[in-house]
C-alpha cells in the first residue's frame, strides 16, 4: 500500500465526525458508573448464551449499581440546608465566617455530605459534613477570604454526596439565608487635583458660593428678583436706592469617576482581570477624595451613583463597584450623571486599547482625565493624567502619580 495513502488513511480514521455524541458517551462510558453498567449487561448476556452462572455475576453488579445511585438519591432527598455569612460586607481576600446548617429528616445518618458551587466555580473552598445523624439538625463553620469583588454566593450552593461508593453524586439546593457584597481592595490615593487654575490651593477646601442662603456676607444694589426680606433698609435708606444683603454659603469640589466597564484587557494585568483592576483604581479615587470631603459620583455603561458625600456615600459606591460588570464594546453612553458646575472633575478610567480609541467613543467629554492601565503602545492620542503600567505600580502612582502629589503648589 502507498504510504501516502497510509497516511491519508490513518488521519481519516482519528477525525472525529461526531463530536457532540463522543462527548456524550465519554460522559457516560468513562466512568466507574458506566463501566459497571456495561459489565452488569455483558454479564447477562453471558447468562443468557453461555451459562446460568453469569447472571450472579450480572445480579451483583446491578444491586451495587442501583444501592450506589438509589442511597444518595434518598440521601439527598431526606436533607434541608441553609448557608449564612458572618457580614452582610467584607473586602478582597478578608477572611469571613461562613455558617452551614443541614437538617436531617431521614431515620438513618447521611453520609460524605460536601457543598461546591457558589465561589465561581472553584474546587478550593469546598466545605463539607462527614456524618449528620438520623433526625437531626449539625451545623459548622469555617472562615473563607472571597477571591475577588462581587455578590456571593455567584453560584447556588448545592450539598452533594455520593456515599456509599461514590459512583454518582446526588445534590440538594442549599438556601441562602443572606448575600455577601465583596468590596474592590483599596489603596491610598494623593490629594485631588486642581480644577481650574484660578485654584492656588492643593488639596481640597470649601469655597464660598453666593446665593438665597447661608451667611451673611455684605451688601449690594437690588436685582429683579431679590426676596423683599432681604433688603438692607437702613442701608437703601441712606443711599435712596435699594439695597439687599448677599448671603453667601460654602461649596465644595466634586469629582465624577467614570468605570469603562467595556475597556478590553491587557496582558500586564492579567487578561480578564483587567477589569477587576480597573475597579480597584475607581474605587481607590473615589473613597480617598470622599473621605477629604469631596463630593463624588460614580458611572459607568449602565448606571451612575450621583455625587455626594458622607459615611453612607461611601457604602453606596463600594456597593455599587462590587456589582459592575464587564459589558461589549459600545453599549450605551457613558453614564457621567447629571452633575455640572465649574468645581467638577470628570475622571475616567480605562485601558490603553480603548484610551486609543477613546476620541471616537460617543459621550465622552473633552475635559475629563484619563487614568490608563497598561503601557504603552504605539498610536496618535495625547498623554493620560495617570498612567498604571503594572499592577505592582498600583500603590505607588495611585500616591505619587499626578503633579499635585509630587509637587503642590
Amino acid at each position: 500500500m502507498p504510504e501516502a495513502m497510509v497516511s491519508n488513511l490513518s488521519r481519516w480514521i482519528r477525525v472525529d465526525f461526531f463530536p457532540k455524541t463522543s462527548q456524550r458517551v465519554r460522559h457516560v462510558f468513562y466512568q466507574p458508573l458506566g463501566i459497571l453498567i456495561v459489565a452488569s449487561l455483558m454479564s447477562l448476556a453471558c447468562g443468557v448464551f453461555l451459562h446460568a452462572q453469569a447472571f450472579s455475576l450480572g445480579g451483583c453488579l446491578l444491586a451495587i449499581v442501583i444501592l450506589g445511585t438509589a442511597w444518595p438519591w434518598f440521601c439527598a432527598k431526606g436533607i434541608l440546608g441553609s448557608v449564612s455569612f458572618g457580614s452582610d460586607r467584607a473586602l478582597e481576600r478578608q477572611p469571613v465566617t461562613v455558617h452551614l446548617a443541614v437538617t436531617n429528616r431521614l431515620p438513618w445518618p447521611v453520609h460524605g455530605l460536601f457543598i461546591r458551587g457558589g465561589n465561581n466555580g472553584s474546587e478550593d473552598d469546598n466545605r463539607g459534613l462527614s456524618t449528620i445523624p438520623a433526625r437531626s439538625i449539625a451545623r459548622c463553620s469555617w472562615k473563607w477570604s472571597p477571591p475577588r469583588r462581587g455578590i456571593y454566593p455567584a453560584k447556588p450552593l448545592i450539598a452533594r454526596t455520593g456515599f456509599p461508593f461514590g459512583l454518582w453524586m446526588a445534590g440538594k439546593t442549599l438556601d441562602c439565608a443572606s448575600k455577601l457584597t465583596v468590596w474592590p481592595e483599596t489603596f491610598p490615593v494623593g490629594p485631588m487635583p486642581r480644577i481650574g487654575p484660578e485654584d492656588m490651593a492643593e488639596g481640597c477646601i470649601t469655597m464660598g458660593k453666593s446665593g438665597n442662603f447661608g451667611e451673611f456676607s455684605g451688601a449690594r444694589h437690588y436685582r429683579q428678583g431679590d426676596h423683599q426680606r432681604r433688603i438692607h433698609w437702613p442701608l437703601t435708606a441712606r443711599h435712596d436706592r435699594l439695597i439687599v444683603r448677599e448671603l453667601e454659603a460654602p461649596t465644595r469640589p466634586a469629582a465624577i469617576i467614570f468605570i469603562d466597564n467595556s475597556a478590553p484587557g491587557v496582558d500586564s494585568f492579567g487578561g480578564d482581570a483587567t477589569m477587576d483592576w480597573i475597579v480597584r483604581v475607581a474605587a481607590s479615587l473615589a473613597t480617598g477624595w470622599l473621605d477629604e470631603g469631596v463630593l463624588v459620583g460614580l458611572g459607568w455603561y449602565g448606571g451612575h451613583v450621583p455625587a455626594s458625600s458622607g459615611s453612607f456615600q461611601r457604602t453606596r459606591l463600594l456597593d455599587a463597584a462590587a456589582s459592575i460588570n464587564l459589558v461589549s464594546a459600545g453599549s450605551g453612553r457613558p453614564a457621567w450623571g447629571d452633575q455640572q458646575g465649574q468645581n467638577l472633575l470628570k475622571v475616567l478610567v480605562t485601558t490603553e486599547p480603548a484610551h486609543l480609541t477613546a476620541r471616537e467613543s460617543p459621550g465622552f467629554v473633552e475635559d475629563h482625565r484619563s487614568v490608563v492601565l497598561g503601557q504603552v503602545t504605539s498610536g496618535a492620542c495625547r498623554a493620560p493624567w495617570l498612567r498604571i503600567e503594572h499592577p505592582d505600580r498600583v500603590r505607588i502612582r495611585l500616591m505619587e502619580g499626578w503633579m499635585e502629589t509630587r509637587h503642590g503648589d
